[in-house]
């Protein structure tokens, strides 16, 4: 009855250092403690049973709280191995320490958690870089945009020759609606310089103020013009620094002024007449307007274009009413106000 009571006692000790250490308690300790005061062999069978279905209990409690959190089997099979070993493991021996195996848990959840934070910050990483694509997907759109223009034209009339080369200079502005339409405007200042047969120029305007018998041979011509263009521009290749487009339009004109050098022929006497006209004459979409370009940013908020173009004409111009065609190329330098528009 000695020997049972001194049993319970231990048991009753034994229980208490693993309640209160958890799974920190070393077996070793507990039977350098308490394992050398016992040297019935029963008592140690009891003490080696307890112990292990202590430490089973414990490491079913893991593995249940482990499951609960739906961790991958491999994490469960860790802690079935590791009850496996303690369960084989002989306190006998008292080379098996608690400790060593909370460690070794410890280890395989570190590392299961280990895996998770690293698949964390895989999705992190991944929509980071997604914030960071639709962020690059925005670029630099123009809006508004206005600048100045430069060009030089030759002008010809029923495709006969081109002798003496035009310019034209002025402003220009533009809208931008997506990111490849636009529609564009401006005011330019031309001088158009032509020349004629004079069967293409008309006299029903100068004809009653010249004598019933002359002809007029050929026209020299000289005429100054706002030219009031309204194009719709389409980019071709819109990239974030570099355009290809086209456009087309109408251009109305103002004719201020017109200088013309007539050579005539009266009787077969042949001669020459200079007359200059000063009054405005508006001819209203006057030209079908062409062209293709290339364009290069040169800043956040400038540009520079180059510009190819053909004006076909619709309605004759002047007081012989030619019809002038004029093909030439146009140099922009381009300013904006600018915003960002998702692709």
């Amino acid at each position: 009855m000695h020997q049972v009571n001194h049993v319970n006692k231990i048991n009753k000790n034994i229980d208490n250092n693993i309640s209160e250490k958890s799974n920190s308690v070393n077996i070793s300790s507990v039977g350098n403690n308490n394992f050398n005061r016992l040297q019935h062999p029963i008592i140690n069978t009891n003490i080696e049973q307890l112990l292990i279905s202590r430490i089973a209990s414990n490491q079913n409690e893991k593995i249940k709280n482990v499951q609960s959190i739906r961790q991958p089997d491999s994490f469960t099979n860790d802690f079935k191995e590791n009850k496996n070993l303690v369960e084989n493991a002989t306190l006998g021996k008292n080379s098996v320490h608690i400790e060593s195996v909370d460690a070794i848990n410890n280890s395989f959840f570190n590392i299961n958690l280990s895996d998770t934070g690293s698949r964390a910050e895989e999705i992190i990483s991944s929509l980071s870089n997604s914030t960071k694509k639709k962020a690059t997907n925005k670029i630099l759109m123009h809006r508004f945009y206005y600048g100045l223009i430069l060009g030089t034209e030759l002008n010809s009339i029923e495709n006969q020759d081109m002798k003496k080369a035009g310019f034209n200079i002025g402003l220009m502005g533009g809208y931008r609606f997506t990111k490849h339409i636009s529609v564009e405007t401006g005011v330019l200042f031309s001088q158009k310089y032509y020349t004629t047969a004079g069967q293409y120029f008309s006299l029903k305007e100068i004809g009653p103020m010249m004598p019933a018998a002359m002809k007029v041979m050929d026209v020299k011509g000289a005429s100054i013009l706002v030219e009031i263009p309204l194009h719709v521009r389409y980019d071709v290749l819109a990239k974030k620094d570099h355009r290809f487009f086209s456009s087309a339009g109408i251009s109305s004109y103002i004719l201020t002024k017109e200088s013309n050098q007539y050579h005539t022929s009266l009787n077969g006497t042949e001669a020459m007449m200079y007359a200059t006209y000063k009054k405005n004459r508006g001819y209203f979409a006057a030209s079908l307007d062409l062209a293709i370009g290339y364009e290069k940013n040169i800043g956040k908020k400038s540009s520079i274009r180059i510009q190819p173009y053909i004006q076909v004409p619709i309605k004759g111009i002047g007081v012989g009413s030619l019809k002038v065609m004029s093909p030439g190329v146009h140099i922009a330098y381009r300013r904006c106000r600018c915003y960002h528009l998702q692709l």
